[in-house]
């Protein structure tokens, strides 16, 4: 090896540290992992109105999510009509009971949370259940008040939903927020469509999916898990 070829390999490894440090506090990249310094958790009244059947239904839930440095929230939602809507929408002479609810894996980001008027991003992913039957099948509950859909008495179909969203949310005090927004029920079949009324309509798909409002409550708590150092 020729002195020029030495003198060229070792000006290489003198640079290498310099210019592996200088890409390091260059480069960006998209996913930048940060270290969690607040761990938190949030429960959320929430009212929702919603297309069911081309009419706005009354939506009745909320969500429970543990929260990653106050901005990223992960648990689960549900939400129900309550029972026995009754209504023509599905094109039956006769007003029918309607009973639809849905749940599942929520997750959220909040944009700039520490500022008083901030946006957050909810997408809930689930399955949902929807059922029909007539007037004539409910039957007195006595362990509930009112009347209630007996077992087996109408049509039930499955489906699968995911609704986006985006709420505008204001920081009422330290742990309590005020947020409404709208979202947009998407829904697939999920398998399962069971008949025992020929005479009463379920509910297609496309009846079930739609626009929706929300407004509701939100109650926060964070921590910090990250050790404040001694000097």
């Amino acid at each position: 090896m020729t002195k020029k070829s030495i003198a060229l390999l070792l000006l290489i490894l003198a640079a290498n540290p310099l210019l592996a440090q200088n890409n390091k506090d260059s480069v960006e990249t998209i996913f930048q992992f940060q270290r969690i310094n607040t761990l938190g958790f949030r429960i959320s009244p929430e009212l929702q109105a919603g297309n069911l059947g081309g009419k706005f239904s009354m939506f009745y839930g909320g969500s429970a999510m543990l929260t990653l440095n106050r901005s990223i929230s992960i648990g689960v939602a549900a939400f129900t009509t309550g029972r026995n809507i009754q209504d023509h929408r599905f094109g039956t002479p006769n007003r029918d009971n309607l009973n639809v609810h849905y749940g599942g894996l929520r997750v959220e980001y909040a944009l700039n949370p520490q500022k008083k008027f901030h946006l957050t991003f909810p997408l809930l992913v689930g399955l949902g259940m929807a059922r029909t039957d007539t007037t004539s099948s409910i039957q007195p509950n006595p362990f509930v008040r009112g009347r209630f859909d007996g077992p087996g008495s109408g049509n039930s179909r499955s489906f699968l939903v995911i609704q986006p969203g985006v709420h505008a949310e204001i920081n009422l005090l330290p742990h309590l927020n005020l947020f409404a927004g709208v979202s947009y029920r998407i829904v697939g079949d999920a398998g399962h469509n069971r008949i025992n009324l020929p005479a009463v309509d379920s509910p297609t798909l496309g009846q079930l999916q739609g626009l929706t409002v929300s407004a509701g409550l939100r109650l926060r708590f964070d921590f910090n898990v990250r050790r404040k150092n001694s000097h």
